[in-house]
């Protein structure tokens, strides 16, 4: 699994976690470029026991060598060409691109690429086009996040670059349900709806977006598939766009 945005490792631990748990086997490549934040994730690794997470303090992009800036606060950094910006969230680091990262590491498969990065996730995926064009069942799942700030959607979801990018590696894609805070929703199925069927209305809002070439990926995670209604689960909006298909 490969991780992008790995941030302190509040992602890619339980994760690992779980993998080592069920007998999984595999590795996550996790992947953050701010110094301190990946200084707290090693702590993090060392502190809970974890050896199946590889950390690089690298940049995912759609090129390898290129120095990118981290600008914005810590949690909401994103890495664009350049220098050291003065009061950014950290010193320049170098990229790489995923295709070239699975190469020299000799990687025989990558089952996610799961990509939080602020902006960023598009060049990610650029940069994995060789991974990405592999056919079902050695291409890799994707999860990445869309945000207004950085994406525009304005003609619709399945229009943006990203979205059609992915579509044209054979990749069918979803938005996925979610609280952003942490809201107990065990038991209930994880809603996804089709990227032409989403509800977009309201100020700019971000999620996450699912794409596979497992024809019965639904069917296996038992994940319901719902049209229509916002990405974005919230308790004071309207029940009909913004709670799940069941209620809470």
């Amino acid at each position: 699994m490969i991780v992008g945005g790995a941030y302190i490792g509040d992602q890619a631990l339980p994760i690992a976690r779980a993998m080592a748990e069920r007998g999984r086997g595999g590795v996550v490549h996790a992947f953050e470029p701010m110094g301190p934040p990946f200084e707290r994730l090693l702590h993090h690794l060392k502190i809970n026991g974890i050896t199946n997470v590889r950390a690089c303090r690298l940049a995912l992009w759609d090129r390898s060598g290129v120095s990118l800036t981290v600008e914005g606060p810590p949690a909401l950094a994103s890495s664009v060409p350049g220098g050291v910006t003065p009061g950014g969230a950290g010193a320049a680091a170098s990229s790489v691109t995923i295709d070239e990262y699975v190469e020299s590491q000799g990687l025989a498969a990558i089952g996610v690429i799961m990509l939080d990065t602020e902006g960023g996730e598009e060049k990610a995926l650029v940069g994995a086009s060789k991974v990405l064009a592999c056919p079902f069942p050695d291409a890799p799942h994707l999860v990445f996040e869309v945000h207004r700030s950085y994406v525009d959607w304005s003609v619709g979801l399945e229009n943006t670059s990203v979205v059609k990018f992915v579509k044209s590696k054979g990749y069918t894609v979803f938005a996925i349900r979610d609280f952003h805070s942490n809201y107990a929703m065990e038991g209930k199925p994880i809603e996804v709806i089709p990227v032409d069927r989403v509800y977009l209305e309201g100020p700019p809002h971000g999620f996450n977006l699912l794409a596979t070439k497992e024809p019965g990926l639904i069917q296996r995670l038992g994940l319901r598939v719902v049209e229509h209604v916002s990405p974005k689960l919230l308790l004071h909006k309207d029940p009909a766009l913004h709670h799940p298909l069941d209620g809470l």
